[in-house]
């Protein structure tokens, strides 16, 4: 549609057009409306979460990593929706004058660059990030064959115990469990850890922290508590009481630190590794199959809080 004011000639604008517009190249819909400030502005907030994203896990600790690299995301996805919808509605109605930023050229050169800067910003995140099949059940009861995790592939500082890491052996990526640091004496005996000649704490999942998990409860599903981090565990169980270790045990020796599945039944659930096979740390759970098991950390951090446990021996 175009209508003469005086002697210039308007043109008017079309809604889905510049939605479409905005759909593929974020801003360009407001550009098409003659809003180059707000397109500029449009495409610099879509990006910027992006570009926080390789930031996330040098200051977030913890599970908190996946929380933030989902909010980061969320954010980004809504003003890229956002911005197909106002231009949308800041095309009816309205009218430009013709001029340099209406011509053809104008439009791609902006697409280009909207396709440039995206590609530019989401390129750090790829390096940063990855995803992760669980192939089997050694992770089990929390992780099972076939969920997808989000894995960050740059660990700052040593391996934390409790934390879960991803490792390369032979041609395979693995995955498993941070026993203790590298300088740490460590032993396996039944299906429990000993570091420093201390066991690890053990207890019983309560109904409601079990529901939460996606878990079923058992006579084989404990928790452990590592590093001030609590995860669920399968193990034998026994009886007795908690003592001290004073069996024979090991350091891991220079540049390895031990690991240990949680699935301790029935299988080798306890070895060593080389520190330089490490290739990513788990941050969570992105999907286990239903939304119920989907958006989990791998441990919850209970730094600082007191770990309300009924405490178990599981030895023989």
């Amino acid at each position: 549609m175009e209508r003469i004011i005086g002697t210039v000639k308007e043109r008017g604008r079309r809604p889905v057009l510049a939605a479409l517009l905005s759909f593929f190249f974020t801003g360009l819909g407001q550009w098409y409306c003659g809003e180059a400030a707000r397109a500029v502005v449009l495409l610099l907030l879509r990006l910027l979460p992006i570009l926080c994203l390789p930031f996330i896990p040098f200051y977030a600790q913890g599970g908190r990593v996946l929380c933030a690299f989902a909010v980061m995301l969320v954010a980004s996805l809504a003003i890229w929706l956002g911005a197909s919808i106002d231009a949308f509605f800041l095309a009816r109605n309205r009218s430009i004058v013709p001029g340099l930023a209406a011509r053809p050229w104008a439009y791609l050169l902006f697409a280009l660059l909207s396709l440039i800067c995206t590609a530019g910003a989401l390129m750090p995140a790829r390096a940063t990030y990855g995803l992760y099949v669980q192939r089997d059940d050694a992770m089990g009861p929390l992780l099972r064959r076939g969920d997808v995790l989000l894995v960050s592939r740059f660990i700052a500082g040593p391996p934390a115990p409790g934390s879960v890491l991803v490792y390369r052996e032979g041609e395979r990526e693995m995955i498993s469990r941070v026993a203790a640091q590298s300088a740490d004496r460590v032993a396996a005996s039944g299906s429990m850890l000993a570091v420093r000649g201390e066991f690890l704490p053990l207890g019983i999942y309560n109904d409601s922290e079990v529901r939460s998990l996606g878990l079923t409860n058992s006579t084989e599903l404990f928790y452990e508590v590592n590093g001030g981090r609590k995860y669920p565990v399968k193990g034998d169980s026994g009886s007795g009481r908690i003592v001290r270790y004073r069996g024979p045990s090991n350091e891991a020796g220079p540049g390895r630190i031990f690991v240990a599945d949680d699935n301790r039944l029935g299988r080798e659930w306890f070895h060593g590794i080389a520190i330089e096979s490490i290739t990513g740390r788990v941050e969570g759970l992105i999907w286990g199959g239903s939304p119920g098991r989907s958006m989990m950390g791998v441990f919850v951090d209970k730094h600082g809080k007191a770990v309300d446990m009924n405490r178990v021996n599981i030895l023989d």
